[in-house]
């Protein structure tokens, strides 16, 4: 099987050459002298840089006319060579903008590990400390996200004022107004707050604007 040449240009890159110590004639040219032997594979390009190599295969290439042939033409070519570079390997820089893929990949997963540990372990410290004036964004059962203001704490107990409103796929911050929280206070558990963190329930603790219309003294205390 006769490989075109100008493919070759364009795709193949040739891992190892070796020159034959017999002469033959080549199919294409008819010329009589010594072939080389050579490992190619195929390197596939974005912008002249490598991505990735495969499709490698054994030809022997005339000098002279740069036709490349199969093995198979040449049966009285040395099986020992032709064997072992059928197990040569790729070239590293064959792979180089995969390379540098799978780099950054591994970069960000591993920076959004982090990042989310710390997170949580920021969450779980709030909760710990959860205090006066706190507002808590959590998922209801029904999967709707929404939110509770906090205005007192007593060792495990919250005291809160539930919101009224919920949202599917909106921002909580929307309904973190005065308006939309009950005048009632009710009871909520810090454990049951942990429960809701433990199952990646609970998105946000801080302290709002709201304050100013809960607990305005201390809001006035964080200004200052």
């Amino acid at each position: 099987m006769i490989i075109i040449k100008e493919a070759r240009d364009k795709y193949f890159s040739t891992l190892e050459r070796v020159t034959t110590t017999g002469t033959f004639t080549c199919p294409e040219c008819q010329k009589t002298h010594r072939m080389q032997i050579e490992a190619i594979c195929t390197v596939e390009h974005i912008v002249y840089v490598p991505i990735y190599a495969h499709q490698k295969k054994v030809i022997v290439r005339c000098p002279v006319c740069d036709t490349m042939f199969a093995p198979a033409y040449f049966p009285t070519a040395s099986r020992e060579v032709i064997s072992r570079l059928e197990k040569k390997s790729y070239r590293w820089y064959h792979f180089l903008l995969s390379g540098f893929t799978i780099l950054f990949v591994l970069i960000f997963v591993i920076g959004m590990w982090i990042g989310n540990r710390q997170e949580n372990d920021y969450k779980r410290d709030q909760i710990a400390i959860l205090e006066t004036g706190d507002v808590v964004f959590y998922e209801l059962e029904n999967g709707d996200r929404s939110a509770m203001y906090v205005t007192e704490v007593a060792g495990d107990t919250l005291y809160v004022r539930q919101n009224r409103k919920s949202v599917q796929k909106g921002d909580v911050f929307l309904i973190d107004e005065p308006m939309y929280y009950t005048e009632k206070v009710t009871l909520f558990s810090r454990t049951k707050l942990e429960e809701l963190f433990a199952e990646d329930k609970v998105y946000k603790i801080y302290k709002s604007t709201t304050t100013i219309e809960f607990n305005p003294e201390i809001f006035e205390n964080i200004d200052q």
